[in-house]
């Protein structure tokens, strides 16, 4: 399994006082096992050890189609080892976007 982490800041403009209006800074983690589907996580930095599966996306003929993960993808090897490999950074508490969900994200099933 190759991992690639982006990290990234979204924030207003600082403040005469240096404050923010917002300010997230989280890493995003790709993982990818050179099958189609890529997994896509993030952590923010204030919740060191949590992290939520976003989403995983697919090569097609025309792009990249993105989806939402199904319980089936729990079950799934490269989910398996990227939870592992969470795991290993300390990262604790799961949780994934999952879809026509009322609360949005829902503990992982395999956490």
């Amino acid at each position: 399994m190759s991992v690639r982490i982006e990290h990234h800041i979204d924030a207003s403009e600082p403040q005469p006082d240096g404050s923010y209006s917002f300010y997230y800074e989280y890493d995003l983690y790709y993982f990818d096992n050179n099958s189609e589907s890529i997994l896509v996580a993030r952590s923010y930095m204030n919740t060191p050890t949590e992290v939520s599966f976003l989403s995983k996306s697919k090569s097609t003929v025309d792009g990249e189609e993105i989806e939402f993960l199904s319980e089936s993808d729990f079950k799934t090897p490269l989910l398996i080892e990227a939870i592992q490999y969470l795991r290993d950074l300390g990262k604790t508490q799961c949780k994934w976007l999952k879809k026509n969900s009322r609360k949005g994200y829902v503990k992982c099933p395999i956490c």
